[in-house]
């Protein structure tokens, strides 16, 4: 049986592993867990299977059974920052594996595929979270219709006082830079791409967020039409305010608001008009009040939803094809709009250049009517970008939606309270302004047009 060093060989480019990466109890649950995939893939060589979740294929598809009992695997573990990603925010450390054969090391051939490797103490309030995801990503697993573009977790370990999650590395397959002629292992996302906007890449953005939402419709529909469930949009929607509401849907107390600086800044929800930037506005936390006091139930269309669908999760492979990873807000029963309202919000203020006319940035902030013309004239093309792949996300949206599908209800209510709860992170924000002006342009919108006819 293959098996790999003690926890003090694990190396970090050819050096011993740094303990202040991975700490001595950290390294006693990667190496078990690591183990067990070593053993399954040495299952799945003597024994091939059909199954999914087929180990040699997944990680290691190069080895055979002879070279197999021959090699001495052992793990190498790069810091996910090294490879030019921001860290993540979950609490989990979040790393970069993958297996090379300890006597050649610099045999690339015996590389495995890349893994993610993502680790957390088993205590405190985040004891839980990658056990979430994992549980998560097997209802995706169930109804992805094209599994090799989810970079989905495949094994979960929870002893010695940590969790370790192992997931795929964007996609299946080794990386070959064919221009240097070598191995190459880095990552790109939609992210990177929108920051770096011209026309042509404006246009390739469009395409990417094209193919990653077509990737989203079997799951939207389980692979059946989606159904509508009648809810409460505002309790349904709660987790993405962050806490504005209580989970009895309450004002919090002024000591636990995080949002107290804010009503400090608009009013507080009592409050209906405000003065702001010299005009006269819906304070949004009384639009957000009148949401909340809503009697009747409101009809959305629910399905199984990826949940937190921005563009640092929608990864470019060497491809340039989109590759879905990080699965812990998925879920069941959820409203398929969470999908688009969270990446409508990225490319209106969250990724977005803060140097631009105040003009066009009032011209896109007050184009909310879904089917609406773009705004117009606008002085920059980079903001004329901005409305195109929004244009072509709610493009998109509509291949997801029936055509009688009241949007106001569906689309724009959600983006309102996605976006209202995002002033927690705010301070992430790359055009701040644009956040501001977009908020409170979706409440404007909202009492006039929405609260009238569904209070």
């Amino acid at each position: 049986m293959a098996s790999i060093p003690t926890a003090t060989h694990l190396q970090l480019h050819g050096n011993e592993l740094e303990v202040e990466f991975v700490d001595r109890k950290a390294q006693l649950a990667i190496r078990p867990s690591a183990q067990r995939i070593l053993d399954k893939i040495e299952r799945d060589i003597r024994k091939p299977s059909d199954c999914i979740l087929n180990y040699r294929d997944l990680v290691w598809p190069q080895i055979n059974r002879g070279n197999f009992k021959k090699i001495k695997p052992r793990l190498r573990i790069v810091p996910l920052e090294r490879l030019g990603a921001a860290p993540g925010k979950s609490g989990s450390r979040v790393m970069v594996a993958y297996f090379t054969e300890s006597r050649k090391p610099e045999n690339k051939d015996y590389w495995s595929t890349p893994m993610v490797l993502k680790i957390e103490e088993a205590i405190g309030p985040t004891k839980n979270k990658l056990r979430d995801e994992n549980n998560n990503a097997a209802v995706v697993r169930r109804f992805a219709a094209n599994t090799d573009r989810f970079a989905l977790p495949f094994e979960f370990w929870d002893q010695g006082g940590h969790n370790v999650l192992w997931s795929k590395f964007t996609h299946n397959a080794r990386f070959w830079n064919e221009n240097s002629g070598e191995y190459w292992l880095g990552l790109d996302d939609l992210r990177g791409l929108l920051k770096d906007q011209c026309k042509i890449q404006g246009a390739k953005a469009g395409e990417v967020i094209r193919d990653a939402v077509g990737l989203l419709r079997s799951l939207h529909g389980k692979g059946l039409p989606p159904k509508y469930r009648d809810e409460n949009i505002v309790r349904h929607y709660c987790w993405y305010l962050r806490d504005i509401l209580d989970k009895r849907l309450q004002w919090p107390s002024s000591s636990s608001d995080w949002a107290a600086p804010w009503k400090s800044v608009w009013a507080n929800h009592t409050q209906e008009n405000i003065s702001f930037w010299g005009r006269r506005w819906k304070n949004p936390f009384w639009v957000l009040d009148q949401l909340r006091r809503l009697r009747r139930p409101q009809r959305l269309l629910c399905g199984v939803v990826h949940g937190d669908f921005h563009p640092r999760n929608i990864v470019l492979a060497g491809t340039a094809q989109p590759h879905i990873i990080d699965f812990g807000w998925s879920g069941d029963d959820r409203h398929i709009g969470q999908d688009f309202v969270l990446l409508e919000c990225n490319l209106r203020f969250l990724v977005q250049q803060p140097a631009l006319p105040f003009a066009d940035l009032q011209g896109l902030s007050s184009w909310i009517e879904f089917g609406s013309r773009g705004p117009s004239p606008l002085t920059t093309d980079y903001v004329r970008n901005r409305v195109r792949l929004i244009a072509e996300l709610r493009n998109a949206a509509c291949t997801h939606f029936p055509l009688d599908t009241n949007w106001d209800i569906e689309y724009i209510i959600p983006l309102f309270l996605t976006s209202l709860g995002l002033l927690k992170h705010m301070t992430d924000c790359e055009n701040q302004l644009a956040g501001h002006l977009t908020i409170l342009s979706l409440a404007n919108y909202i009492s006039s047009n929405v609260l009238p006819r569904i209070r």
